[in-house]
């Protein structure tokens, strides 16, 4: 099923070259076109080889590529997840340091009740005292000023 190779334009104009040509000639213009044909041959099975190893140079450095950037990747995969955890436990330390300044500042409020509870308690007090005393004092200016 595979197709003949393809011969060269230049060996077709060698054989049309032939046909004037004594045997001894033709023969002997043949082996020299088959001997640049064997050097040909020889120059490409040179420069297939340089590609073949090119291509095994370039699969080696392409692998050693791939393998770089799979150990970057882990590496990169490695810090997302400390850093994750590390802002994991900053905000849960953040989360538990604010619940304790909300739980100081409902009893600070809390105090602040208490405080303003007895302040208004010693005011209601000093304010009686002093409607007592005042009371009294007027019974004390009329006996004072009767003597």
């Amino acid at each position: 099923m595979h197709s003949p190779p393809q011969v060269p334009h230049e060996f077709h104009d060698t054989i049309r070259a032939l046909a004037g040509l004594a045997e001894p000639s033709q023969i002997l213009i043949l082996k020299r076109e088959l001997l640049e044909a064997h050097r040909r041959e020889g120059h490409l099975r040179l420069h297939c080889s340089e590609l073949e190893q090119r291509l095994v140079d370039l699969q080696i450095q392409s692998a050693e590529r791939d393998r770089q950037h799979s150990a970057f990747a882990e590496w990169l995969n490695a810090e997302f997840a400390r850093a994750t955890r590390a802002l994991g436990q900053v905000t849960g330390d953040q989360e538990k340091r604010l619940r304790g300044m909300r739980l100081e500042l409902v009893a600070a409020e809390a105090n602040c009740d208490e405080l303003e509870q007895a302040c208004r308690s010693l005011l209601l007090t000093l304010e009686h005292a002093a409607s007592e005393a005042e009371a009294d004092t007027p019974l004390a200016d009329a006996s004072g000023g009767s003597a």
